[in-house]
């Protein structure tokens, strides 16, 4: 299940509301009217009508229940579970969804959507604490909705929204607001996540492997420049010579470990799993002014000025995704590379261990010589011993010779003069070196490319998607004097459209419904 999420209420805007669109389908009415089609016989207004579903859409609804006063007052329950909408668009567990529709009076009723607990009382929290998870295939809906995607290198896109669900109440006609904080009603969401799929994100570990391979190269230079032999060398024989040669293999490692779990920003909008291709933006977090779980990365009140954070205590028909959010998550992509180049940077002292200074020792004679190898790993605390390869008659004398000398006075040597070099690599100098050399990935090598493969796919679904949390339609009375009030409200905790403007495919989540009777007129 999802994470965890506060109450949510429903609160005054004036944000319009987008009309509902999530399979071609035209002339669909809006999805928080979740009323079956069975109480299109009863005159809204004429008594009081309840109605619950936890997801509805394309004229189906999955636990669904109704009631009317005073032919059907209820309390009823939902049925069993038949089958989605929009067949291959939606998925979900639906084993404890249920709603609950009730009225006592032509002006009380009451509707409720969640999880049936143990008691048999419906909630917003799963067992397990969290909310339900539904995942709409959103690619998929835009393709059958005609949405243009010219551009959007993604080959799947799926919405993943942790539904709790919503519960409105009407007492003598009025509706009530149980938790105070504004407009009437209740609701309770958890994440969305939008998850993406795109071969540029597999093109970008690969130039990522590239870039961490410059590693092994800028390593290899700098301890060769730095590192001193005259120490050895003064202590060898006449006629021996001695060679060091640096060898670094860096770059599997490092890239192992960036592939080895997902990265994600600071501001926890963004992550990326280089290992599988994906992207998966964090709506709900983009939904913070303020972030403190790391501190407080984010100036509050800057993604939404004046709204509240967080997907709970939205203001009704809060749109999640809008051109206030966009260019916050185009700019987060910069973000994350940034916080690659800090993981890859900060690999380098764990992989050390990679890191060898290759030393060759060679006594000659007329009747032979002798070949002496060993080598210092940079992750390890001191000289693996000699080996020595003899040629000739002489070469075993000599070797005894040779190992003599190298594993008591030229290890020891050989220690003190590579150890110290580790500074280089692993200190604010090594830091700058390390970071200069995959700058690129900032700008060119990665940023860009990943920008122009999801900047185009993100643009759409600006332009073609409405997600919206807290989304409501009200029903206005007017009475006889003029006296007006609101005597219905449809509440859906999350509502998604794709281009309405086609018919395009529509559903709402978690959704409640209830009007009164009105001795008058009724204005929508």
């Amino acid at each position: 299940m999802f994470r965890r999420a506060e109450w949510g209420s429903s609160q005054g805007s004036n944000l319009a509301r987008r009309a509902l669109a999530v399979c071609a389908v035209t002339g669909l009415t809006l999805v928080a009217q979740s009323i079956p089609a069975g109480a299109d016989t009863v005159v809204v207004g004429s008594t009081a009508q309840a109605s619950a579903s936890f997801l509805a859409g394309g004229g189906q609804s999955v636990a669904g229940s109704s009631a009317t006063w005073s032919t059907d007052p209820g309390p009823n329950q939902s049925g069993q579970f038949t089958a989605f909408p929009y067949a291959g668009l939606v998925r979900g567990d639906v084993d404890l969804l249920a709603s609950r529709s009730t009225t006592t009076s032509a002006l009380d009723a009451s509707a409720i959507s969640g999880v049936l607990g143990s008691t048999g009382a419906i909630t917003f929290t799963s067992p397990d604490g969290g909310v339900q998870p539904i995942t709409i295939d959103l690619l998929g809906a835009m393709r059958q909705s005609g949405a243009d995607l010219t551009g959007a290198l993604v080959d799947q896109a799926e919405l993943r929204l942790g539904v709790g669900g919503s519960e409105i109440t009407a007492r003598g006609g009025r509706m009530l607001d149980p938790d105070g904080v504004g407009g009437p009603g209740r609701y309770k969401v958890g994440q969305a996540d939008l998850d993406l799929h795109s071969p540029a994100i597999d093109d970008a570990a690969a130039q990522l492997y590239d870039a961490v391979g410059t590693f092994d190269t800028l390593t290899e230079s700098t301890i060769n420049k730095a590192l001193s032999l005259t120490s050895l060398t003064s202590k060898l024989p006449a006629g021996a010579t001695l060679t060091a040669r640096v060898h670094s293999r860096m770059q599997d490692t490092i890239f192992k470990r960036l592939l080895a779990k997902p990265i994600t920003t600071k501001n926890h909008v963004l992550t990326i799993d280089f290992s599988k291709g994906k992207a998966t933006l964090h709506l709900d977090q983009a939904m913070h002014g303020q972030q403190v779980v790391d501190g407080p990365l984010l100036p509050g009140e800057t993604v939404r000025p004046g709204d509240p954070n967080g997907l709970n205590n939205q203001n009704p028909n809060t749109e999640i995704i809008d051109d206030e959010i966009y260019p916050m998550i185009a700019e987060t992509i910069h973000d994350l590379i940034n916080e690659v180049v800090t993981i890859a940077v900060g690999e380098v002292q764990a992989a050390l261990s990679s890191v060898t200074v290759d030393f060759i020792t060679q006594l000659k004679s007329p009747l032979g010589t002798a070949t002496s190898a060993w080598n210092v790993n940079l992750g390890g605390t001191t000289a693996r011993p000699a080996t020595c390869l003899p040629t000739g008659t002489a070469g075993p004398a000599l070797c005894k010779t040779l190992n003599g000398l190298v594993n008591t006075v030229l290890v020891p040597l050989a220690n003190k003069a590579v150890y110290p070099l580790r500074d280089l690599l692993i200190g604010d100098a090594g830091a700058n070196l390390y970071g200069l050399a995959i700058s690129d990935l900032k700008t060119g090598a990665l940023t860009i490319p990943l920008r122009k493969a999801l900047d185009p796919f993100l643009a759409a679904v600006t332009k073609y998607v409405s997600i919206q949390v807290n989304s409501q339609r009200t029903t206005t009375c007017v009475s006889r004097t003029g006296v007006r009030r609101v005597s219905g409200i449809d509440l859906s905790a999350f509502n998604v459209a794709v281009n309405r403007a086609a018919g395009g495919p529509s559903i709402g989540l978690g959704n409640s419904a209830v009007s009164t009777k009105c001795v008058g007129t009724i204005v929508r």
